[in-house]
């Protein structure tokens, strides 16, 4: 469990650091996967993607302002896709499991083309995870774990920390349990 717990940690905290902006949400809710203003400075061109796809799920002309959803018709996102007409920021309502996955802006310029990633986690609403006290998420819960992970490894190993005991590790663990299967 604690090795996978660790994976599981290890895996979103350097999906983070590596260029994907990692977003958690819990199935039903909604999601918006923010562009920050700098990035899409004198952009002509904003074209989101889901996963490796060649189509694309929504598409905004910056200049004319106008904006085109085809994902809005397609049957895995049916009218559940918006784009902020000011920022270029995707919103998914009522989000589902299966909307979990690599999403792409493509940011055209009159210099050239750049991409910005997120990735999109949605978790299944349980019984457990409603009433679960640990509502830590994304790089935050990341860190954490691997801190306290490690920090276990080493108060096992005998080296000296004063900070948090085992007991409280522990604790901390088998309230913010990952998704099944991990």
């Amino acid at each position: 469990m604690t090795d996978h717990l660790f994976i599981f940690a290890l895996s979103v905290f350097l999906a983070g650091v590596f260029g994907a902006d990692v977003v958690s949400v819990k199935e039903g809710g909604s999601v918006t996967l923010h562009i920050n203003p700098d990035e899409i400075q004198k952009a002509a061109d904003l074209l989101w993607m889901f996963h490796d796809e060649e189509t694309f799920i929504a598409q905004m002309d910056r200049e004319t302002h106008e904006t085109s959803i085809p994902g809005n018709t397609d049957e895995r996102f049916r009218d559940r896709l918006q784009v902020d007409d000011q920022t270029g920021s995707l919103n998914i309502t009522d989000v589902r499991t299966t909307d979990s996955g690599l999403y792409k802006l493509q940011i055209s310029r009159s210099s050239g083309i750049s991409y910005k990633t997120f990735d999109v986690t949605v978790t299944a609403v349980t019984e457990s995870s409603q009433t679960s006290p640990c509502m830590i998420t994304g790089p935050v819960l990341s860190i954490t774990l691997v801190l306290m992970l490690l920090m276990k490894k080493m108060r096992s190993a005998d080296t000296i920390i004063t900070h948090p005991t085992t007991q409280q590790i522990t604790t901390i663990e088998r309230q913010c349990v990952p998704p099944d299967g991990l």
